[in-house]
Parts: structure tokens; sequence; C-alpha cells
């Protein structure tokens, strides 16, 4: 085991090294760890014992939505393709050494153990909000990010495990998701007789999620204990669930670590696949989201259009049409979805709340540009167009899909919430605007800064440039509200907020857009 140890050892020690001579990202990494003290830092300072305002009840149904979300999806996704714990240097180096295999997995286990404790970096960012809303302790923060590192490394090794079951035969990966989609059909039909029953959707959930039957289906009740304890309270039941949780974990490592399959064949496919994605980050590309996600494309007619430029407006809209109703898209569904549950969230505070939280959706969105599409192709620096007119018909589809799908997102909303028409049109203009920023500001960074390897580096620029340049925005559109309008949310409050929303955001937007244009100048921006 000592020679895995070292090669740990000396993969942290060379990516120290290999920090150094890249100053200005290092400088990114200094003023990020700042910034996370002084978040953590103000975080403790809060005063845990005022009073809160968050629901127990809507935290324990937001929870374990997201518990359902995050255990279907990681194990539909194992069922076809699995995870890997290693990357190809792993499998030349280890794999043909005289090793013992289990020493090797033991390795990988390590080795992912890393990676698991930097997905619990981002949940950091959430404890702020946690304890405005809710008497979450020190201790409470340490159960929580706890019972998230252990969620996360579990489902890595259940995956593992799954795959390398159902990769045997075709038949096994069929059975395995028949079980899977047919245990969410049979839970569907609870929530709906439940709310045939109640003839509430709100209330169907909560008496569904929040019950003690519910605590106690493995793992996903069992978590949702111990993640509910910051919020109610350590109990006996968020003993015995560390206890079963722990105890789960060990099980099935053990499984895997004395299982008799060939586990070098089950990763090695996988850990191609993740190379080839790290190879992309690295030359500054990014793979297609169909090819990442799995996405079906169907065939389609269209008559060509446009001319120069404006041409690769009309391929973006034949793409959208291929994988889609037109604009019409799975993320359009998701949004109408988040439309509807706002009139269970947000019944007294108005659309103008929910065009702030989209900002949240916008920024998971910001790394699917079909603009980067172009920055891969030769063709759009021999187009004789200038770079401006370049610029503006690779955006301009996205422009449109933002205002297709923020005026799903509001028209649903808005239907349920009462709201003036008026309104709902200025929320989805308002919504459009911070697309065109997440869009334009992703084209300013790979301009200044040339393709940056890897999502990790641009989320972290693209969060301090949220946070430096839409505040002022927001906050002088909140101060007129509160001032002026009195914290209302009649037509007048709500129509002046979304225009100075608006009129800043397009401000904005024209900056970025006359600095960013001549990204299509250069092939070495590429």
């Amino acid at each position: 085991m000592k020679p895995l140890l070292y090669v740990i050892r000396r993969t942290i020690i060379n990516a120290l090294k290999e920090l150094r001579r890249k100053p200005a990202i290092m400088a990114l990494y200094i003023v990020l760890a700042i910034i996370f003290l002084l978040f953590i830092f103000s975080s403790a300072l809060t005063n845990t014992e005022r009073v809160r305002v968050g629901s127990t009840e809507v935290y324990g149904l937001i929870l374990t939505s997201i518990l359902m979300l995050i255990f279907y999806s990681s194990i539909n996704r194992s069922i076809k393709s699995g995870s890997s714990f290693f990357r190809m240097a792993d499998v030349n180096l280890a794999f043909t050494a005289p090793l013992s295999p289990k020493k090797v997995l033991l390795y990988g286990f390590l080795k992912q153990i890393g990676v698991t404790l930097f997905y619990v970096f981002f949940l950091v960012w959430q404890i702020p909000n946690l304890r405005n809303l809710y008497s979450i302790d020190g201790r409470g923060v340490f159960i929580l990010l706890g019972g998230y590192f252990f969620l996360m490394f579990l489902l890595q090794v259940i995956g593992l495990l799954i795959y390398s079951w159902t990769s045997r035969a075709g038949q096994y990966r069929k059975l395995a998701e028949r079980i899977c989609n047919g245990l969410l059909l049979i839970f569907g039909l609870i929530i709906l007789a439940k709310l045939v029953e109640l003839q509430d959707l709100l209330a169907a959930s909560k008496a569904i999620f929040n019950s003690h039957s519910f605590e106690l289906i493995p793992l996903i009740g069992w978590f949702k204990v111990v993640l509910m304890a910051p919020v109610i309270g350590i109990s006996s039941n968020f003993y015995l669930c560390v206890a079963l949780i722990i105890g789960f974990t060990a099980v099935v490592c053990l499984v895997f670590y004395t299982q008799k399959t060939d586990y070098y064949e089950d990763v090695l496919a996988n850990t191609e696949h993740k190379e080839t994605l790290y190879a992309a980050k690295r030359a500054g590309k990014r793979p297609s989201i169909a090819s990442m996600n799995g996405i079906k494309t169907r065939k389609v007619k269209q008559s060509y259009g446009g001319k120069g430029a404006s041409a690769i407006f009309y391929r973006h809209l034949l793409e959208y049409k291929k994988s889609g109703f037109f604009l019409l898209s799975r993320s359009t569904l998701i949004l109408a979805i988040g439309g509807f549950a706002a009139q269970y969230f947000l019944q007294e505070k108005g659309l103008t709340i929910l065009l702030l939280l989209s900002i949240y959706y916008l920024f998971i969105m910001l790394f699917q540009g079909k603009w980067l599409q172009e920055m891969e192709r030769p063709f759009i620096y021999m187009i004789p167009a200038s770079s401006s007119a370049k610029l503006f018909y690779a955006t301009l589809a996205e422009l449109i899909k933002n205002f297709v799908d923020g005026l799903v997102l509001f028209v649903v909303a808005g239907a349920f919430l009462h709201s003036h028409p008026v309104v709902i049109l200025l929320c989805a203009i308002g919504f459009t605007t911070y697309g065109l920023f997440f869009t334009y500001s992703d084209v300013l960074l790979r301009r200044l800064l040339g393709p940056i390897h890897g999502k990790v580096l641009k989320g972290i620029i693209s969060m301090l440039m949220i946070l430096f340049m839409l505040a002022p925005g927001i906050i002088v559109a909140m101060v007129l509200r509160f001032v002026v309008f009195d914290g209302g949310t009649g037509l007048m409050a709500e129509s002046m907020f979304c225009l100075v929303i608006i009129g800043y955001n397009m401000i904005l937007v024209s900056g970025i857009f006359a600095w960013a244009k001549g990204i299509f100048d250069r092939v070495e921006l590429k």
C-alpha cells in the first residue's frame, strides 16, 4: 500500500507546484479562500437564538425532494454508464503493477474521498442561508456537512457496484432500469392517491414526505432523518440512522472489495470516457451536452435560411428542433414545474422574488451555451462579417430560448399567484436580460483568460462576477421598492422593480458585449 500512498502524496505536491507556475490562477484561489473564510466567520457570528421564519415542514419537503432526485439520477446514470474512481494514469501505473487488486481499489476509495470533500465545499456556501432561516448551531452545520459527505461518497460506491453487476449482460441492465422506474412509478401512485384524498398537492406531499413511515425507507429515509436533525433537534432516531448509514456504507464497500468480478474491466470504459472529458477541458473545449447526458435527437426538416453570420442562428434553431419541440425542451418543462411549485412557496412574496431566484438556475445553465460549439469549429472565423455580427447571431438563439423559458416560468407562476399580466411580461424580460448577462459574461471570460480548463475555476470566477456586477442593480431595485413603495407587492411596486432590473442589466450587457465582441477576430482566442 505504501507505493499507492506515495502516488497520492506526489499527486498533491505536483498539483501545488503546478499552481505556483500559474500566479494568476493561484491569486484567484487565494482570493476565493479569503472570501470563503470571511463567509464562514460571518456565518459563525449569526445569532442562532433569535426567532427564525423558516418552516420545518417546507424544509423537510424540499430536502426529501432533493434526496429523491439525487438518488434516482445517480442510480439511473450508474445503470447506463457507471462511474470510476480512477484516471488513465492509474490504469497505466496501478493496474499493471504487481499489487493486489483490492489494494488498488482501496487506493481508488481514498482518491474518491478527496473528490467528495470537494463536493462538500459547495454546500458550505448555503450554510448562512440555512442559519438565517433556522436555528442551526455549529454542531448542526457539522451534521449537514458530514451527512452530505457520506451521501455523495456512498452514491459513488453504489454506482460502481450497480454498474459492475448490470454490465455483465444486457438483460441485467434492462431489469435494473425496470426496477428503478417501477419504484418511481409506485411512489408516484402513492402521491396521487394521497392527492385524491386531500385535494391539495402541498398537503399531500407533506403528509407523505414528513411521515414517520417515510423515514423507514432505506437510505433516503435515513439521510432525511440525519439532515433534518440540525433543524428539529437530535433524537434517538438520529443516532439509529447514523449507525445504519455507517453500517450500510461499510457493507457496500466490503461487498465491492470482496466480490470476484473483474472490476478492472468494469471501470476501464468509464475511465476512458472521464479522461476524454479531462482532455477536452485541458484543450479548452466543451463536450456537447447531448453526448454527456445522452440526450436523444430526432430527424427534422427545415429549409436553409440566412446568409453570412445569420446562418449560425438558423443552424442553432435546427439543433433546438432536433432535441426538443422547437424551443421547448426539458429545461422548459423544469421551469414550468418550478412555476407550478411557486404557488406553495411565494404566495405573499410576488413574482419578483422568483425572478431573483431564477439567477441560480441561469448560473447552472451557464456551461451549456450553444455559442461555445462555434469556438471549436473554424467556419465562424472565415465568415465575411464583423465580430459583432458573429457574436450576436451566435447567441441570438439562446436569447430567444431564454425569453421562451422565462415566459413559460412566469406565466405558469403568475397564473397561480394571480399576478398582473404586465408584471408577468416584465419578469420574463428580466429573466431574458439575466440570461444575456450570463451568456456575454461567459464570452468575456473566454476572451480575457482564454480557455479555462474545467468548470471549477470558471464557476469560481463566475460567482465572483455575479456578486460584484449584478448586486448593484438588485440593491437599487430593492431600495426603491422598500423606500418608495414601502415593500409593497402591487402592480406599480413590482413593475418599477422589474424596470430597474431590466435597465441596469441592459446597460451592463451592452458594456460586456462591446468588450467581448473581439473574440472572433483572432483564432488564437479559441
